[in-house]
């Protein structure tokens, strides 16, 4: 509970609310890391990316039964996996005002 002399509670509860939803977002890249057995290198860069393209990767993962080398497997699949344009807000600036162009 905030302390008395709180004055601005809306704040410090939407504070609280942050700490859990980071928490929940890293338990959710572990819990996937752990189920595929990635590597901490992997598993880093799955934490890298911006929370819809984390998401979009941990959905999509599938490899095939009997894959060897999983880390590199995981890797090279992370490598296919972009932010789609309408998802990403700057990229999406850039892209109406023509920042991406040489």
């Amino acid at each position: 509970a905030p302390g008395a002399e709180t004055h601005n509670v809306t704040g410090r509860f939407l504070a609280f609310i942050k700490t859990r939803r980071v928490k929940q977002e890293q338990d959710a890249v572990q819990a996937f890391a752990q189920h595929w057995g990635l590597n901490e290198d992997a598993a880093s860069r799955l934490r890298e990316l911006p929370d819809i393209l984390q998401q979009d990767v941990m959905n999509s993962f599938a490899p095939r039964m009997g894959t060897q080398d999983i880390n590199g497997k995981f890797l090279s699949f992370l490598r296919t996996r972009k932010l789609a344009p309408e998802l990403d807000p700057i990229l999406s600036f850039a892209q109406h005002w023509g920042l991406c162009e040489d």
